[in-house]
């Protein structure tokens, strides 16, 4: 619908062919709903909206489309905008820093219109609903070893990360890491005792760590018991095959 001359204000009810899921009546004004009030720029309005709705902690997925009253979108540079233009980046009220959560994303600032139908147009924001998903973090158990009679090291070789985002660390992270060890034989010998000399592959599990912001993978490590007579070297900060944070 296009309306020449139709007052926006004094109106009890809003005109034929207005949604009212876009638009409603506030204190006889008909506005368009979920916007902040409009500043005192002069112009047509141009809405920037957020096309994409979902993103990942540490690394969002922001898109915008410029759409009018009616959420058509607009192709500046032709056709009606022939002589209207669009420079600059995007910043919203949502950024790579923001918590997983499920938010209403609005542009806030970074754009500006050009060419010589500029001064005619003025942009906002149009909020609508933004899913910030958790990261994907691995939790690695490192592989351990002992000699034959001995006993398990408190903590075992501790762990290894791989996927903190921000530059974030494991001190970001909650809960009291765990590490424990499974209570059967060797490979190839699972109800042998477990100080038996061999390898036993996946026998350390970590656990107890939380986050709001990951998601959280424990991933299992090998330990080998050595029998007495043979050498036996920790490495205390081994080569990082994982890009992992240690």
């Amino acid at each position: 619908h296009i309306y020449s001359g139709v007052s926006l204000t004094g109106n009890t009810s809003l005109l034929s062919g207005l949604n009212s899921n876009d638009w409603k009546i506030t204190n006889g004004a008909i506005v368009l709903r979920y916007l902040p009030t409009p500043s005192s720029a002069p112009g047509v309005p141009i809405f920037v909206l957020e096309t994409e709705t979902t993103g990942v902690y540490g690394n969002l997925s922001l898109n915008y489309s410029l759409v009018d009253a009616s959420m058509s979108t607009l192709t500046l540079g032709s056709g009606t905008y022939a002589n209207l233009g669009i420079a600059g980046q995007a910043t919203y009220n949502i950024n790579n820093t923001t918590d997983a959560g499920t938010y209403s994303i609005k542009y806030l600032s970074g754009l500006s219109l050009s060419g010589t139908a500029a001064s005619g147009y003025s942009l906002y924001a149009y909020p609508r609903n933004y899913v910030i998903d958790k990261a994907p973090l691995k939790v690695f158990a490192n592989n351990d070893a002992k000699f034959q009679g001995q006993s398990d090291s408190n903590g075992y070789a501790g762990v290894s990360y791989s996927g903190f985002v921000n530059g974030q660390s494991s001190s970001v992270l909650g809960g009291n890491l765990q590490i424990t060890r499974s209570i059967n034989g060797p490979d190839g010998n699972l109800t042998a005792s477990n100080d038996s000399v061999g390898t036993y592959t996946g026998a350390l599990m970590p656990s107890g760590l939380t986050s709001n912001n990951y998601i959280i993978t424990n991933v299992a490590g090998n330990y080998s018991v050595i029998p007495p007579n043979q050498l036996l070297v920790h490495v205390t900060n081994p080569l990082k095959t994982r890009s992992e944070e240690r």
